[in-house]
């Protein structure tokens, strides 16, 4: 179960807006340069999608010199309950910044206990996000689905 939400530490106005499906948040004809729900309101939409997404919106309010901190959560949970309890437990912003020091402190040792520089380990993170996940939209492959000639694109070309 995967959990997303959005906490803003200063002046929220409006109501919080999300979507799940991918293909109504980039709306037909358009693409995510210029998605269509950039220029609308999010549907609010749940359920099961051909290709989810993790969407939403908060509106602020700030008067000039004004700040605000937003905090967004996203977490993995065993089940709907404990997806749930993250979400409660990460609503105060001095929580948020614990779980995100505690993580500091997790990453140290086990980059110590690993023998590893910082350096060394996002190396080893890159080459390993390379082998085993091919992005979709390298520019090797959309160079070669731009140059196919044997297939027709009934939703006109890849942006």
């Amino acid at each position: 179960m995967a959990v997303h939400t959005v906490y803003v530490d200063g002046s929220e106005a409006g109501e919080y807006e999300f979507e799940t499906d991918r293909a109504k948040f980039i709306g037909r004809g358009n693409s995510l340069k210029e998605p269509r729900a950039m220029f609308s309101r999010l549907r609010g939409l749940v359920g099961s999608v051909v290709d989810p997404a993790f969407v939403m919106r908060r509106r602020l309010q700030l008067a000039p010199r004004e700040s605000a901190t937003v905090y967004i959560v996203t977490g993995v949970a065993e089940n709907r309950e404990k997806a749930i309890d993250i979400v409660h437990q990460l609503r105060e912003s001095k929580q948020v910044d614990r779980s995100f020091h505690l993580a500091w402190v997790r990453s140290q040792i086990d980059l110590r206990h690993l023998h590893l520089t910082p350096d060394q380990a996002s190396a080893a993170c890159l080459l390993a996000g390379r082998l085993l996940f091919t992005s979709p939209l390298s520019r090797v492959r959309r160079d070669a689905i731009e140059h196919n000639t044997l297939a027709s694109l009934p939703y006109g070309r890849m942006v």
